[in-house]
C-alpha cells in the first residue's frame, strides 16, 4: 500500500531535484505540502506528490490508488475547483484546502472522507502550475 504522506527528501529523490529546489517549489506554491508543527518538516500528500511527478512527465506506478480520477483531466482548473473542491469545503466547514489537509495530517482517518477532494486539489495544483508555465512573464 502506498504511503499517504511523503517527505521532501523522498520527492527530491523521485524527481531528481535537490531538497532545496523542492523547498523552493513548496514556497512558490507549485507543490502543495503541509507543516505539522510550527517550523516542522513539510509533509507532501501522496496525491500532491503524484501530481507533481506527473507534471514533470515522470509516470507514477500504475497500481497506485492515489492518482487523481481521470474525469479531472478534461476539466479546467477553475471548473474543477468549483465543482469538486468548493462543495466539500462548504459541507465540511473548512475555509480552504490547506486547512483541510492540515486536519487530515493531524487525523489520518479523515483521509478516506476527503480523498476525492484531495485528489481533485492535487490535479487543480498541477493544472494551475502548468498554466503558469504557459503564460509568458
Amino acid at each position: 500500500m502506498e504511503k499517504k504522506f511523503y517527505s521532501v527528501r523522498e520527492l527530491a529523490e523521485a524527481s531528481g531535484y535537490s531538497v532545496g529546489t523542492i523547498h523552493n517549489r513548496i514556497a512558490e506554491g507549485e507543490i502543495f505540502a503541509v507543516q505539522g508543527a510550527r517550523r516542522g518538516a513539510f509533509r507532501i500528500p501522496a496525491a500532491s506528490l503524484w501530481a507533481y511527478l506527473g507534471s514533470l512527465g515522470i509516470a507514477p506506478k500504475p497500481t497506485t490508488s492515489f492518482l487523481p480520477p481521470t474525469q479531472f483531466v478534461e476539466t479546467s482548473a477553475a471548473e474543477l475547483f468549483r465543482r469538486e473542491i468548493e462543495p466539500v469545503l462548504e459541507r465540511a466547514g473548512y475555509p480552504d484546502m490547506p486547512t483541510l489537509l492540515r486536519s487530515v495530517e493531524i487525523d489520518p482517518s479523515l483521509y478516506e472522507r476527503y480523498r476525492d477532494a484531495i485528489h481533485a486539489y492535487a490535479t487543480y495544483l498541477a493544472q494551475t502550475a502548468q498554466a503558469r508555465e504557459l503564460v509568458p512573464a
